[in-house]
């Protein structure tokens, strides 16, 4: 076997890169020889998580003069904790971090005293993630999103106090760069949210797009942002809650004003708690009338379901489905129909039970994948 002191350093390179997100292997690749570890330190250092147990112990590591990884780090993680809220004693003694563009933040309390630390810290984050990030209100949410001047990414579940009146469109709080915002947070809040991307010069060019809990009180103002977003829009996803109808939908939402629409995700959940007979069975038909508004051709169709059990999956409407995939003309350059699924049964009962309920004569890739939770993401 070659000696690794005989290998070109170009190959050292592409090892420890192949390697990139396993830690294990990357240390002990350090262990073996000196230049692996100078390539596998780009990848060891580039993320860190702080908590509420090893915060004080991080600052005193990367406080120390011989401490050479904080201008590595590209991505930092802090969760805090409804005990401890070390985040403001944290923020402020941190260290700068001049590589760090992506920040995830979760359980914890924005506040007004935060925003001058977070400033000077923050200054270059290009991704953002709120996971239960608690504010006393949304224009408190909308100072703090403009620490982050440079956004092009950003991920928002955020929890507030106070609800606020509706306002008449206000100056931008989101960066000209932003290109992806994914949202999961109450009904209302939700709604809050779309008039802050939707100011009154315009939103920025969002091409990716992910709304949850969407209620008929935010349809409206979800299609004012659509029709603005205009040719910008590439990928939309769009979950509502169970009692929107496809009247309201076809009201509110034309999607005829995003002719590059590429990518559409379409949520269905059937739960054993909602079939009673007064629900009927507008509601559970909604997300297909969302998939009737599309005018451009899409490429990729995701289909999220959300089962109790494995028996709910014979009450999607399957014949709906396989009719638009023959005759929709939108659905006619289709390459891929992309399934995820939210249930507890055996990932290939799964499988093949979705399968055998569609028709072979499409020409799209299935993809089918089986999720245990529902963790908060933002990937492109």
């Amino acid at each position: 076997m070659t000696a690794a002191h005989d290998l070109p350093s170009e190959l050292h390179d592409l090892i420890i890169d192949h390697m990139h997100d396993d830690n294990p292997a990357l240390k002990t690749c350090g262990l073996v020889n000196q230049a692996w570890l100078r390539s596998s330190r780009h990848h060891l250092f580039r993320g860190v998580n702080v908590n509420s147990q090893n915060w004080k112990e991080y600052l005193q590591l990367a406080a120390s003069p011989l401490a050479t990884f904080p201008p590595l780090v590209r991505r930092l993680a802090i969760s805090d904790s409804d005990h401890t809220r070390y985040i403001h004693d944290f923020i402020p003694r941190l260290p700068l971090l001049p590589a760090l563009t992506h920040l995830r933040i979760s359980h914890s309390t924005g506040g007004s005293a935060a925003l001058t630390a977070f400033r000077r810290s923050f200054g270059n984050i290009t991704t953002l993630e709120m996971h239960k990030v608690e504010f006393q209100c949304l224009t408190e949410m909308a100072a703090f999103i403009l620490c982050f001047p440079r956004l092009e990414q950003v991920a928002l579940s955020p929890r507030f106090v106070e609800e606020e009146p509706a306002k008449e469109p206000g100056p931008p709080v989101f960066p000209r760069t932003l290109h992806t915002v994914r949202v999961r947070s109450a009904a209302r809040d939700v709604r809050s949210i779309i008039s802050l991307l939707h100011p009154a010069g315009g939103p920025p060019p969002i091409s990716a797009l992910e709304l949850d809990v969407l209620a008929p009180p935010a349809l409206a103002g979800l299609g004012a942002l659509l029709r603005a977003l205009g040719t910008e829009l590439r990928a939309l996803d769009l979950a509502f809650v169970y009692h929107v109808t496809p009247a309201q939908i076809g009201a509110h939402l034309d999607l005829a004003h995003n002719p590059c629409l590429e990518h559409l995700t379409l949520h269905i959940g059937v739960r054993r708690f909602r079939f009673f007979p007064s629900a009927g069975t507008a509601a559970a038909h909604a997300p297909w009338a969302l998939l009737a508004a599309v005018r451009s051709p899409l490429s990729a169709l995701t289909i999220v379901l959300r089962l109790d059990g494995l028996d709910l999956l014979g009450s999607v409407d399957w014949a709906f489905l396989n009719a638009a995939l023959r005759t929709l003309p939108q659905l006619a350059a289709l390459r891929r129909l992309c399934f995820t699924v939210y249930c507890t049964a055996d990932d290939g009962a799964i499988d093949a039970a979705l399968r055998s309920r569609l028709s072979a004569d499409h020409a799209c890739a299935v993809v089918v994948s089986v999720v245990r939770n529902m963790g908060f993401y933002i990937s492109n």
